[in-house]
């Protein structure tokens, strides 16, 4: 896997946050998770402009890039306020980058709102006469189709609210908002991403009222439904009741599902061995159900 680090200076942490000791952070991380050094990008001047992030923007704008994980040492690193922070690591995302804070074994796992709020907003607004005929009552069905406004397929405020929260802590580990593939297909891309297990609770997971319905009679998997609305965010153990304390203050739900765990535990429904991996999906359940009408 190929990785990018990005280094700068966050305000008022001059001189103990050096841009060669978080260049040589980077290194020693690669080295530990095996990943290939793609490049580095390294802002030398302070203020707000941002010459080298513009720079990994058009880096990750390139075809060929393939999978590239984008490595900073905290959220302080790409912004010194919790705006500037969580946009950017926005961009990332959207731009296919998955951005790692290097995530630590112990990690508490939060995941926001619940799945799978843009598959089931999907599936109402395109099969709504086939769900009616398999037996999901069309109030449920107008339910699920205002999903895609409420509670809504962006994670700006979720992203916001868990940086903010810990802005003068130990900061967020790691971010990812699950997609296509649904929040499993992110449990993997986030462990893939830190090189470590995971391991989840599957009764902490909220799989919200209308996309129970929607799958029960569908027979669709919910942990495999497109899942955009919803983040998962990786803390420090001691920090994960602040993060969800704002995140609930702020009227937005949220619960601690899981944690990261040892590389060699995988991805699993549990906490000891022999438990259950979490499932893999080949296909997005909605492009799988969509694809059969």
């Amino acid at each position: 896997m190929k990785a990018v680090g990005y280094f700068r200076q966050p305000a008022g942490q001059r001189g103990g946050n050096s841009l060669s000791r978080q260049n040589r952070g980077f290194l020693d991380y690669c080295e530990s998770q095996g990943y290939e050094v793609a490049a580095t990008f390294s802002e030398d001047s302070e203020g707000e402009a941002a010459p080298a992030f513009a720079q990994l923007v058009e880096y990750l704008k390139r075809p060929e890039k393939g999978f590239v994980v984008v490595v900073a040492q905290a959220p302080a690193v790409l912004g010194d306020d919790a705006n500037t922070a969580a946009a950017r690591y926005l961009q990332i995302e959207s731009l296919g980058g998955r951005v790692q804070f290097t995530s630590r074994e112990g990690d508490a796992l939060i995941l926001t709102k619940g799945v799978a709020i843009e598959g089931t907003a999907v599936l109402a607004r395109e099969a709504s006469a086939t769900l009616e005929r398999l037996g999901v009552p069309p109030p449920a069905v107008e339910r699920a189709r205002r999903y895609i406004f409420e509670p809504g397929i962006s994670v700006v405020r979720d992203a916001l609210t868990a940086c903010d929260a810990l802005s003068t802590a130990g900061g967020v580990h790691a971010m990812h908002d699950p997609t296509e593939g649904g929040l499993a297909t992110a449990l993997y891309e986030m462990a893939e991403a830190s090189g470590l297990g995971v391991t989840v609770r599957a009764e902490a997971i909220t799989v919200l009222p209308e996309t129970q319905a929607i799958c029960a009679a569908a027979s669709l998997e919910p942990l495999g439904l497109l899942a955009s609305g919803a983040l998962l965010i990786a803390v420090a153990q001691r920090d994960c009741e602040t993060v969800l304390a704002a995140l609930r203050d702020g009227g937005i739900e949220a619960s601690r599902i899981g944690s990261m765990a040892k590389r060699e535990v995988g991805v699993i429904m549990g906490e000891h061995a022999g438990s259950l991996k979490v499932p893999r999906f080949a296909r997005d359940e909605v492009a799988r159900f969509l694809a059969s009408q």
